[in-house]
């Protein structure tokens, strides 16, 4: 059993499916990424990128691909979350009407990405939310 997990181990710290773009290694490897960033031997060998940069890069290579774009939508939601965890009180993306914009039209492209809906109702209560707070100001 610990040989089978060394040749585990030293397949996984290659990151061959990675660097051949295999998108299925890709996809795990943004679902496992708190194991990444804690590992900073692996995490280096794939310059240090985060779990929105490697999603997007399989998104370039398979933009029709549903695990992809759920997984990109996913990732976009919990940035979203935070961004907007403070409101009524605060956005934190800016407080000018220019950042809220720039969100906004952030928002209309997921919505597109999102052709079944999953995510619909949080973005209509983030944009909702974000008129709002632009309207204060």
């Amino acid at each position: 059993m610990i040989a089978v997990h060394k040749v585990t181990c030293k397949k996984f710290n290659n990151l061959d499916g990675y660097n051949n773009k295999n998108i299925q290694l890709m996809i795990w490897l943004v679902k496992l990424n708190q194991n990444i960033y804690q590992n900073n031997r692996i995490w280096k060998k794939i310059d240090y990128k985060s779990k929105l940069d490697i999603i997007e890069e399989c998104y370039s290579i398979d933009p029709d691909n549903v695990e992809i774009i759920e997984l990109y939508l996913e990732i976009k939601i919990e940035k979203l979350n935070f961004i907007m965890h403070e409101y009524p009180n605060a956005i934190l993306f800016g407080n000018y009407s220019r950042e809220c914009k720039v969100l906004l039209e952030e928002m209309l492209s997921l919505k597109k990405l999102d052709k079944n809906n999953k995510f619909n109702d949080y973005f209509n209560e983030y944009e909702k939310n974000i008129l709002e707070y632009m309207n204060r100001e």
